[in-house]
């Protein structure tokens, strides 16, 4: 039994509830939503229907084998009938088997996003992850690729104090600056003009640093000081 007036443990409790929670949120929320998806994509009744057309389609290639036996439209005036039905069935024959092929891809493949379960993955480590992510990993020069051509340079230093370029097309569009803080494996930006910045660490290392912003994931890799130096002395120049 620990200690119960010992200051720690109700902060360590809090600390796990507080982590424990944030973690079942992510889950649920994840969850709930890809509910709501199934439920919208119907797919028991596709199935449903998917089965009924497939077997239309035998009975379509029965028939389009019997039409074009002899037995049964024997008289040359039985030829424009013959020739009527076969068209009819054989066109029937195409859209059904292209339909019944696209619903069976569709049945067959995973409707549930690559993202949703990077969120789920992500949400069992990141409590480990944030309680250990130190304020000196932040440290240094990072960039973040939105396209080839426009990117985002975030630098944070030692005083607290950190800077943020916009490059478009390697020219220098927007500079911000502010104050930082890491607070429960969060990344608290304080801009000068007043707004914050919230980035949930879910992971880290020498080479880049993964973020959690706004539910998206997004990626910064580190930035050597004389490569944006040189962006920025171009800009200058300009």
């Amino acid at each position: 039994m620990p200690n119960t007036s010992d200051i720690k443990v109700w902060k360590d409790i809090l600390t796990e509830l507080k982590t424990n929670s944030e973690a079942n949120e992510v889950v649920i929320t994840e969850i709930k939503e890809e509910i709501s998806l199934q439920e919208q994509r119907n797919k028991r009744e596709v199935k449903k229907l998917y089965e009924k057309v497939k077997a239309q389609t035998e009975d379509l290639e029965t028939l389009l084998a019997r039409l074009k036996s002899d037995e049964l439209f024997a008289l040359p005036s039985d030829e424009p009938t013959r020739e009527s039905f076969m068209k009819s069935v054989e066109e029937r024959l195409e859209n059904s088997r292209q339909l019944v092929d696209y619903a069976r891809s569709l049945l067959d493949s995973t409707t549930t996003s690559t993202e949703t379960f990077e969120r789920l993955r992500r949400s069992k480590k990141e409590p480990a992850v944030r309680a250990t992510f130190p304020r000196q990993a932040l440290l240094g020069n990072w960039i973040h690729y939105f396209t080839k051509d426009m990117f985002t340079c975030q630098c944070f230093w030692d005083d607290d104090e950190f800077k943020e370029y916009d490059f478009r097309d390697n020219k220098l569009v927007e500079e911000r600056s502010g104050k930082f803080r890491v607070e429960d494996g969060k990344v608290l930006m304080d801009y000068s003009e007043g707004k914050t910045a919230v980035y949930t660490v879910t992971g880290y290392s020498d080479d880049c640093l993964d973020y959690l912003i706004n539910k998206t994931p997004i990626r910064f890799d580190y930035m050597p000081e004389d490569l944006l130096n040189n962006l920025l002395e171009e800009n200058v120049k300009k």
